[in-house]
């Protein structure tokens, strides 16, 4: 007999949650950081004014509809506690993880503990969990992970999810998880399996007890829109439309609007998805992180810098502490060529959120790619400001007076990376190591300064260690690839295969000369030829090859501003010039 489901937080309750840490009256020195909000869990950040973070789990005992949040795990002293051993959904699990020691004086953490007792005892009650969309066959986990694999850009493994999910599917299904179920499939592509199982979860939606919209029916505002979702499935998006409004009518608020917007988004509708989205958030009160979210991912997706912009910047006014709002508008200034904006977003989140994964990757990016420009400028003959110049000479004096500044220290230690000078790089990026244990990018440079020093199984190691940090990093697996091709180039194609993949995502910082460059390095492998390593720092190409494969490849390289494992090359490229007479025959790549 299958065990009854465990209720979840309910969907649109991130501004209740929100609201239960807000105006906290926190001892001297600590300041509310970030909340993450999961299906069962919630996890709320405390830092210092000397950037110290300690990380609290609030678990959701059931009472009733109703809960009363409490205090699961204090703090994660002396280390992080490990996600997995927790029992930590997956979205939380990396916040957690980030966490490392406090940091924090142990009086002012015993001190925050009645502060927040008092406020779950408070306002506990006025968030809410539910069972619906959760089946007694616990099915909703899986679906969560097809939907982390399709945003990992790892459509192979969400079709195989989804495939195990369909072999084991129970004809009981709860009609919100069928819709749930349609709009993943729609995500995939599988047409047919999108349309079979939104018009079940029609169907059992409007044969539940009670009838839809009936006062007692506690559990509508969740059912509801997802049940407009799969109308518009299956080719009905009027009455989609109209549930979703009956439902904000029912609950007195608005219900969830991104159910139905995915659904008009997957059914080509993106001018409907957009209307609702903008609707939600030009109407009266605050809409959830999530919902802005859900927005500036459309735009995003849409390849619509302009509205992405305007959305980050909508978003970052109306939840100021929410990281992942911040980090979205630092990568909606790149896309807008707005560099030197994008550059102090991204500072200010490493200031506030020093754990955070890959912000030192993307600065390095966003800084690299303003050479390229301000380069590509000066060849075309045009005027350049010379902001690249000015940002590296203020980066190299704050490092120079500051060695507590990882932003600098790491930019510079990339600069002495790019002049050839490993050893020295290796002696002034071990330290980032424990200070940044969560930047994967660090440990990619030590990784290839091995490498190019020949040391391959050392290389391996720190990339690998890259890997679990951020396994979503196109870069990772680049790197990875340049070590495997000095021993197996079909496993080195298929890590640049899983780079184009990830560089290709909605969402990512991209590079569309580095995509196209390794595009064609992939080919080579694929017909088993090693590329010349381009990305080498000093590594000069011959001007008249004589294979004309390698041919091919050079006029590739020396137009694509290539990029040593992705972190712009040309941050650093006027560093080191070779005098002609040394090299007769070759010119500086990089």
């Amino acid at each position: 007999m299958p065990s009854a489901p465990t209720p979840v937080l309910a969907p649109g309750q991130e501004a209740a949650v929100d609201a239960l840490f807000d105006g906290l009256a926190l001892p001297a020195g600590l300041l509310r950081g970030d909340v993450r909000v999961g299906r069962a869990r919630v996890a709320f950040e405390v830092r210092s004014l000397a950037g110290g973070r300690a990380v609290w789990l609030v678990r959701l005992p059931v009472d009733g509809s109703a809960v009363h949040l409490d205090l699961a795990l204090p703090c994660q002293l002396p280390a992080p506690t490990p996600p997995d051993s927790a029992g930590i959904e997956p979205e939380l699990a990396a916040f957690v993880a980030s966490a490392g020691p406090c940091q924090i004086d142990a009086d002012a953490l015993a001190a925050c503990v009645p502060v927040l007792r008092q406020r779950l005892a408070e306002r506990g009650g006025q968030v809410h969990t539910t069972t619906a969309g959760v089946d007694a066959a616990n099915l909703g986990e899986p679906l969560r992970a097809v939907d982390l694999a399709l945003r990992a850009a790892d459509r192979a493994e969400a079709r195989r999810l989804l495939d195990a999910l369909l072999a084991r599917l129970p004809d009981d299904l709860a009609p919100a998880v069928r819709a749930d179920l349609a709009l993943v499939a729609a995500r995939l592509g599988r047409a047919d399996v999108a349309r079979a199982q939104a018009e079940r979860a029609v169907r059992g939606v409007w044969a539940r007890a009670p009838r839809p919209g009936d006062p007692a029916d506690r559990q509508w505002s969740v059912v509801a829109p997802r049940a407009a979702a799969a109308l518009v499935l299956v080719g009905r998006a009027d009455d989609g439309r109209r549930t979703l409004a009956d439902c904000d009518r029912i609950a007195g608020q608005p219900c969830d609007p991104r159910p139905l917007a995915d659904a008009f988004e997957l059914a080509g509708a993106v001018t409907l998805a957009a209307a609702l989205l903008d609707g939600r958030l030009a109407g009266p009160g605050v809409a959830a992180p999530s919902v802005y979210q859900a927005r500036i991912g459309l735009a995003t997706r849409q390849a619509d810098a302009v509205g992405e912009l305007k959305w980050t910047e909508a978003a970052v006014a109306a939840h100021p502490a929410d990281a992942d709002l911040h980090d979205a508008h630092g990568m909606a200034l790149f896309r807008s060529s707005r560099h030197l904006e994008a550059i102090a977003a991204f500072e200010a989140l490493h200031r506030r959120s020093p754990q955070r994964k890959d912000v030192l990757g993307k600065l390095a990016g966003v800084l690299g790619d303003l050479g390229r420009v301000e380069d590509e400028a000066a060849r075309a003959g045009r005027p350049a400001p010379g902001d690249w110049a000015r940002v590296r000479a203020q980066l190299a004096d704050r490092a120079a007076h500051d060695p507590a500044d990882t932003v600098a220290q790491f930019l510079t230690a990339v600069s002495v990376f790019y002049d050839g000078r490993f050893d020295e790089a290796l002696r002034q990026l071990e330290p980032l190591q424990a200070r940044v244990p969560n930047e994967g990018r660090v440990f990619i440079y030590i990784g290839m300064a091995h490498l190019w020093l020949g040391r391959p199984q050392q290389a391996a190691a720190f990339i690998e260690r890259a890997a679990a940090v951020n396994p979503l990093d196109p870069d990772v697996h680049y790197c990875r690839s340049q070590v495997l091709r000095t021993h197996d180039l079909p496993a080195a194609a298929k890590a640049l295969e899983r780079y184009v993949e990830l560089a290709d995502a909605p969402g990512s910082l991209q590079f569309p000369h580095k995509t196209e460059r390794v595009r064609q390095e992939l080919a080579l492998l694929r017909q088993g030829v090693l590329p010349p390593l381009w990305d080498r720092p000093g590594h000069y190409a011959p001007t008249a090859p004589t294979d004309g494969v390698q041919r091919g490849w050079l006029a590739l390289g020396l137009g694509s501003f290539a990029a040593s494992c992705g972190l712009a090359v040309w941050l650093y490229r006027r560093r080191r010039r070779v005098p002609a007479s040394t090299e007769p025959n070759s010119r500086e790549l990089i």
